[in-house]
């Protein structure tokens, strides 16, 4: 059976690369991809108009589309002629001029091309054979049978209806294009792989390779910067935005096919900590104990000796897709301020001034990135204390804040928190005494009422709305779960020697000879480690007799429990513990018993281990 295209949606260009959220929600995977491509594309208003014919012209463009050659020409006329019905500034007579000369089309005998007829069955398949590499001494038989049968040999044909003679449509072409990609060459080479385009070890295209390398960009913007079309859908640092605006030095990239665009307003700042692997020319960037790839030449000059970089000076880092450097601000453009926690803090003595001591401060950011700062006197900083760093082309202030008194409830759509209205690029870090961190999406908190203590901090952006929001232990998701299957008590006299055995995330864990005696015993457990992978805190998880068992929630009693979204799964055999999964087990075949979070925390309760054993 031939092989299919991998159509996947969830894109990593995401991401890194998001895949776009299509207009049409009916297109199939066929037209998408050749939207992705650009070989066809919408009207103003992005509709494909698959009902459409296609002209020989318009068959023209989408081969040229389909090729090596896509980036090479444009809709302006060549000022050249090969055809006495094609004038030099017929809009495709650069499209058909380069497939006449590739030997992909050719025209009629009485020097015309005819560009306005419809392109029908055995001319299209004649014309990709060929650009498959495919003539007719290869082929057995007459033309245009042979064409035909070769063409259904190599699944150019799969998913039509269309006979010979038969004019073709635009939903008929996205079919064949589509198929295109996965047909071998005469070379015997995936014809996708002759694009650059990267296949699975089962040998398919995946989705986001074709989106991503159809993208233009990166760009930044400057003062007044508009897309070069109306998008019909936005990404905004990865997430579905309504705003297609650009402000300074947003980084920003589009795929016009798909009338998609993508705009990051990420940035960091700090001190250059570390280029590699040469000063004079880096690929890759340390600031403020954070490595970042380069991705772009003019941020790679920026940052080389060449262009002035060093290490110890003070950068804005503007981050593209994947987190990829685009470009560099510095002097006063680059003023950033920082709202975290501090995770730890030590004196050090400068060896870029002196030896003067410093402070060198890390410090968990909103954003979730735990990132470095030297403070330029020597000053103590709490783990665990609000801070604000304000970095500037001259250095880094910090300050310690003030616990909020807030409180409030998350709206139903996780849209406004009390009166105020999340940002777009709304930062949410939930935070534990115990020091552990996690980032939390907005949606996360939809319907919750986080009450007094529960909200640390709270930042308003120009217009009024919440763009850092630092919470303590609201969502639970701050723990890592696991299952304690022995517990080890060697303590004697005075001296506490307890150890811990048990499974995680499906591995095993082991924390011997602790000093210190948590309330479990064997069952499900949350804990957290410190930054060196040693036990920090152990609490217990509430045991639950489930009943029933779907795929987002428990039934114990008459209460349902919603499931962790990486819910563990253990099956018990004897004295032994498995990994499984959850649709492996079921309330009728297995005793389910759930662990859930009982800490209070306003979005968790949440089922985070099961453990099935055999009726």
């Amino acid at each position: 059976m031939k092989k299919r295209i991998s159509f996947l949606l969830a894109l990593v260009l995401i991401l890194a690369l998001s895949a776009p959220a299509f207009a049409a929600g009916s297109e199939n995977k066929a037209v998408q991809t050749v939207r992705a491509l650009g070989i066809m594309i919408g009207d103003d208003k992005g509709n494909m108009n698959l009902s459409e014919p296609v002209t020989r012209a318009q068959f023209a463009k989408m081969m040229v589309a389909a090729s090596a050659y896509k980036d090479t020409i444009g809709d302006n006329g060549s000022g050249f002629s090969l055809f006495r019905d094609v004038k030099s500034s017929h809009w495709a007579s650069e499209y058909i001029r380069l497939a006449v000369q590739q030997g992909w089309v050719v025209g009629y005998t009485d020097g015309c091309f005819r560009p306005d007829n419809p392109v029908k069955l055995e001319e299209a398949c004649t014309a990709l054979e060929r650009m498959l590499g495919y003539d007719s001494s290869m082929l057995a038989g007459s033309w245009p049978g042979a064409q035909l049968s070769k063409a259904t040999a190599l699944g150019l044909r799969d998913d039509l209806a269309c006979v010979r003679g038969q004019a073709l449509t635009r939903s008929d072409c996205a079919t064949l294009f589509y198929n295109l990609l996965t047909a071998q060459t005469a070379a015997g080479k995936t014809y996708a792989l002759t694009l650059g385009y990267s296949l699975s070890a089962s040998g398919e295209v995946d989705y986001a390779s074709v989106t991503k390398n159809n993208l233009s960009g990166p760009y930044i913007a400057a003062g007044g910067t508009k897309l070069p079309f109306t998008p019909l859908t936005v990404y905004r640092n990865g997430k579905l935005s309504d705003s297609a605006a650009l402000n300074i030095n947003d980084v920003y990239y589009y795929n016009t096919g798909l009338r998609t665009a993508w705009i990051y307003t990420e940035r960091t700042s700090g001190k250059i900590m570390a280029l590699a692997p040469t000063a004079s020319a880096p690929t890759t960037v340390n600031v403020a104990g954070v490595n970042y790839a380069i991705g772009s030449a003019d941020a790679t000059f920026a940052l080389s000796a060449l262009g002035g970089g060093r290490v110890g000076a003070y950068v804005t880092l503007l981050l593209g897709m994947d987190d990829m450097v685009v470009g560099v601000l510095t002097g006063s453009d680059m003023e950033t301020i920082y709202y975290g926690v501090v995770k730890s803090s030590v004196k050090t003595v400068s060896t870029e001034d002196s030896a003067k001591v410093q402070t060198s401060v890390s410090v968990v950011c909103s954003d979730g990135v735990q990132r470095t700062f030297t403070v330029d006197k020597e000053q103590s900083f709490t783990e665990g204390k609000l801070v604000s760093v304000n970095v500037t082309g001259s250095g880094t202030n910090m300050r310690t804040m003030s616990e909020s008194s807030m409180s409030g409830r998350v709206s139903a759509d996780a849209s406004f928190l009390g009166d105020l209205r999340f940002a777009d690029n709304v930062r949410i870090l939930d935070t534990a005494e115990n020091g552990a961190f996690t980032t939390v999406d907005a949606d996360r908190l939809a319907g919750c009422t986080l009450g007094s203590g529960k909200i640390r901090c709270c930042i308003l952006n120009t217009a009024g709305e919440i763009e850092d929001l630092i919470l303590d232990n609201v969502t639970g998701d701050v723990w890592t779960y696991g299952y304690l299957t022995e517990l080890i008590d060697a303590s004697f006299s005075m001296q506490i020697n307890v150890s811990y055995i048990g499974l995680a995330d499906g591995a095993p864990f082991t924390f011997p000879a602790q000093s210190v005696r948590y309330p479990v015993d064997v069952g499900g457990v949350a804990f957290c480690l410190n930054d060196s992978g040693a036990l920090k805190h152990m609490q217990p998880l509430q045991s639950l007799k489930l009943s029933e068992l779907g795929a987002l929630t428990g039934t114990a009693g008459e209460k349902k429990y919603p499931l962790d979204e990486n819910v563990q799964v253990y099956l018990r055999k004897g004295d032994s513990y498995y990994p499984a999964t959850l649709s492996s087990v079921n309330a009728q075949d297995y005793t389910l018993t759930g662990w859930y979070d009982d800490f209070g925390c306003p979005a968790g309760g949440r089922i985070r281990v099961i453990v099935a054993a055999e009726k």
